[in-house]
C-alpha cells in the first residue's frame, strides 16, 4: 500500500538513485532498523526506504539522549509516530540510562549505538539505517584532521560497515550487524528539497547549534566559511577523502605484500626486521607497523606510529604503549603486548 505523501517527478529521482546506489549493496530480504532523530536527515531516510524497500521489513528507532525537555523528545516522537502510522511501520523508542553522567557526544553516540545493537539482535535485524550524507563525510574529515589523524584516519565513511563491538552492550550477543549510510551521496540541501516536496517539515534539533561541541562548530562555522572560497567545498571535501580511501588501501595492500617478510609472528609478540625495514619507503613503513600492532589487537595512534619508527634508528630503547611494551636492539624491533 502506497504512503498518503506526493510522488512528484523530485521525489521519484531521490528515490530511484538510492534504489540503483543500494541494488548491489545490500539483499533487499535482509531486516533494516530506521535510526530516526526526526531532523531532515533521517526523515528524508525514512521515506526513502520506505519507498524503495519492503515495509515488513523497516522498522524504526528513534531514542532520547535525555539532552533537551520532556516536551522537545515526545514532540520528535510524535512527529515519527505520525509519518510511520501512515506508512504503517513499527516505531520503538529507547532513553538514556540515567546512570550516565556525563554526556559528552562520545559517550551519547555509544549509548544510542548500544540500544540499537540490543534491538537488532532482539528482532533480527542485519541492518542499522542512519541519515549520514554528504555534508558528514566533510565534517568528519575536518573533525579529523583537526584533532590529527593520519591517511587511515581521513578516509570517507563507508556505506556499509560491520558494528564495531564497543557498540554492542552484551558482549554474548552475536556481531552481525552492520551500519547502512545509504544518503552518502546526497548534501544537506538535497534532503531537504526531497522533503519540500513531500510536503514535510521535519523538527530542528537546537542542540545542533549549540558550539561547544566540536562538530557543531565545524558545521556551523568552518564549513559555511569554507562554502564562500568554494561553494562545492563539501564535494570537493568528500571527494578528497575518497581519494585518500583508494590510497590508503593501495598503501596496504604493499604493506601486506612485505608484511610476511620483514615481521615474525609469535603469540603474544612481533619481531620486526629493521634491516629490511629501511628498505621500503615512509608510507609503507608506517602500514607495517599498523598492521603488527592489529595482529596484537592493539590501537594506536599517529604519534604512538612516529614514535615507534623513530625507535628504529636507536639500540636498546624502550617505548611503553597502553597495552604492550617496544624495544629495540640493532636488528630488531620487538612489540610485545603486556599480559
Amino acid at each position: 500500500m502506497k504512503d498518503t505523501y506526493p510522488y512528484n517527478r523530485l521525489s521519484s529521482s531521490f528515490e530511484r538513485k538510492i534504489h540503483k546506489r543500494l541494488t548491489h549493496v545490500i539483499d533487499a530480504k535482509s531486516k533494516m532498523l530506521l535510526a530516526c532523530s526526526a531532523g531532515i536527515d533521517s526523515t528524508a531516510m525514512l521515506l526513502m526506504m520506505t519507498r524503495c524497500y519492503p515495509k515488513n521489513k523497516i522498522e524504526v528507532a528513534y531514542f532520547d539522549h535525555g539532552t533537551r525537555s520532556k516536551k522537545a523528545h515526545q514532540k520528535e516522537y510524535d512527529f515519527l509516530t505520525e509519518i510511520c502510522t501512515n506508512l504503517n511501520v513499527q516505531i520503538h523508542r529507547g532513553v538514556l540510562n540515567k546512570k550516565i553522567k556525563k554526556q559528552s557526544e562520545e559517550v551519547l553516540r555509544l549509548a544510542r549505538y548500544q540500544w540499537l545493537s540490543t534491538l537488532c539482535n532482539e528482532n533480527s535485524f542485519q541492518y542499522i539505517v542512519t541519515g549520514h550524507h554528504l555534508n558528514d563525510q566533510a565534517e568528519t574529515l575536518l573533525f579529523r584532521l583537526t584533532r590529527g589523524t593520519s591517511l587511515d584516519g581521513i578516509q570517507s565513511i563507508q556505506i556499509v560497515s560491520q558494528l564495531n563491538n564497543e557498540m554492542i552492550l552484551n558482549k554474548k550477543m552475536n556481531n552481525n550487524i552492520f551500519l547502512l549510510r545509504p544518503l552518502l551521496d546526497f548534501a544537506k540541501n538535497d534532503l531537504k528539497a526531497y522533503l519540500d516536496a513531500l510536503g514535510i517539515k521535519a523538527i530542528s534539533d537546537p542542540t545542533n547549534n549549540d558550539l561547544s561541541y566540536s562538530r557543531n562548530l565545524i558545521r556551523n562555522k568552518v564549513l559555511p566559511k569554507l562554502e564562500d572560497i568554494n561553494p562545492k567545498a563539501i564535494h570537493a571535501i568528500a571527494r578528497f577523502a575518497l581519494i585518500a580511501q583508494k590510497d590508503d588501501k593501495a598503501l596496504l595492500f604493499f604493506a601486506n605484500q612485505n608484511y610476511s617478510e620483514i615481521v615474525t609472528e609469535y603469540d603474544t609478540a612481533v619481531k620486526i626486521d629493521i634491516v629490511k625495514l629501511n628498505k621500503l619507503p615512509n608510507a609503507i613503513i608506517t602500514r607495517i607497523i599498523i598492521l603488527s600492532c592489529r595482529y596484537l589487537n592493539l590501537s594506536i595512534n599517529s604519534d604512538q606510529i612516529k614514535h615507534i619508527i623513530d625507535l628504529k634508528d636507536k639500540n636498546r630503547a624502550i617505548y611503553s604503549l597502553s597495552k604492550a611494551e617496544v624495544t629495540t636492539n640493532k636488528k630488531v624491533i620487538t612489540i610485545k603486548q603486556l599480559i
